[in-house]
């Protein structure tokens, strides 16, 4: 007998796409993703602007290098490092950027070692109690005027709509969760983001659906910070 989606004897399709063979999945995680998934974030090293001297984290490298590619056209100084928190998503060494296992909840990092993060794509699948445990940690590894960038699928005002996204997008051991800027920005605040703002990176093929890009700064003053202008960041001192 054949059988259709509403099949109950099949599995959603998210336990299908976990079926993709692996060759198939690095494949997609390359250049055809990040065309269709992070198009208008190519755009952010004119957005920011980003500078030659900042160093730059990405969240969820395996999905897409994205890093690599904004290293280049930013002509960073210092390699970006991409976080994935599945090692079999991780990306080979690149020459421009380096790949790392980690949480976004738990940042492996120091504190003040990033001017710029960005998290395309991923807090769809975050609870509210690991949205607020990223930006926190954003918070902390962020150096002073450091910027977060993140943006998602946005809830469209149609009930029947945001129930296909979710199936669309439901991951095999997540659900999925639409955030409006409102949220997104008082969980900043929270975390004690300074200065949080809407971000059009836009146009951006996959997935379906309206788009929220919020861009948020850190600001906390010191004998070292206090003198800064917006537009500077101080270096990266490592710990003893």
């Amino acid at each position: 007998m054949t059988h259709t989606r509403s099949d109950p004897r099949l599995p959603p399709p998210a336990h299908w796409r976990a079926a993709i063979p692996p060759a198939l999945r690095r494949w997609w995680a390359g250049a055809p993703r990040l065309a269709l998934e992070n198009t208008g974030a190519l755009l952010l090293p004119a957005l920011l602007p980003l500078r030659p001297s900042d160093r730059l984290l990405e969240i969820g490298c395996g999905r897409a290098a994205l890093s690599a590619v904004l290293a280049e056209r930013a002509r960073l100084t210092c390699a970006p490092v991409g976080l994935e928190a599945d090692r079999r998503l991780l990306l080979p060494p690149h020459d421009t950027a380096v790949f790392v296992q980690g949480r976004p909840t738990h940042l492996p990092f120091e504190e003040n070692a990033f001017t710029v993060i960005v998290a395309g794509h991923q807090i769809r699948t975050w609870s509210d109690a690991a949205l607020r445990a990223f930006l926190a940690e954003a918070w902390r590894v962020l150096a002073h005027n450091g910027l977060l960038v993140l943006w998602e699928v946005a809830p469209s005002r149609s009930a029947t709509i945001n129930r296909v996204w979710r199936t669309l997008l439901a991951q095999p051991d997540s659900g999925v969760q639409l955030r409006r800027f409102a949220e997104i920005s008082h969980m900043a605040r929270e975390a004690h983001f300074a200065w949080i703002q809407t971000l059009r990176v836009q146009p951006i093929i996959w997935p379906p659906g309206p788009r929220v890009g919020v861009l948020m700064r850190k600001e906390y003053y010191d004998s070292r910070t206090i003198g800064l202008r917006r537009d500077q960041s101080p270096p990266y001192r490592p710990p003893p």
